[in-house]
C-alpha cells in the first residue's frame, strides 16, 4: 500500500520531521495511520499520532475506533509492514515500532481496514 503521507511529502522532509519529533518527544513514537484504499470504512481526518512507548496496540485500536465511531462489534484490523501483518493485543507500540518502522524515514505506518484482503 502506498501512503498518502508519502505522496504528499518527499523523503527528506519526512525524515527530518521524524528526527525532530523523536528528539523533542523522547518517550513517543511517530505514527502515520491511514485507511486501506480497498476498505469501505470512512476516512479519519487525523493521520499523524504521537504514541507513548508503553501504549498497547489495544489502546491505540481503541483510539482509532473512537475516531471512526465504530460499534464494539464492528471489525477493525490494524496492519503494518505494508499491509502484510496484522497487529493486536498487549504488545506495546514501541515493540511494534522496533520491528516495523519505516527504514527510510523512521515513521511507523499503520493501515486500518474492516476486512483483511490478502493479495
Amino acid at each position: 500500500m502506498e501512503f498518502q503521507f508519502k505522496k504528499q511529502y518527499d523523503l527528506t522532509m519526512r525524515k527530518q520531521e521524524c528526527e525532530n519529533t523523536l528528539k523533542k518527544y523522547k518517550d513517543r513514537i511517530p505514527v502515520i495511520c491511514e485507511k486501506d484504499p480497498n476498505s469501505k470504512m470512512e476516512t479519519i481526518q487525523k493521520t499523524k499520532y504521537l504514541c507513548p512507548y508503553d501504549m498497547t496496540v489495544n489502546q491505540f485500536t481503541f483510539i482509532i475506533r473512537q475516531k471512526l465511531n465504530l460499534a464494539e462489534t464492528a471489525a477493525l484490523f490494524l496492519l503494518v509492514g505494508g499491509g502484510k501483518s496484522s497487529i493486536t493485543g498487549n504488545q506495546t507500540m514501541s515493540e511494534i515500532y522496533e520491528i516495523y518502522k519505516d527504514k527510510e524515514d523512521g515513521f511507523l505506518y499503520i493501515t486500518y481496514a474492516s476486512d483483511l484482503i490478502w493479495g
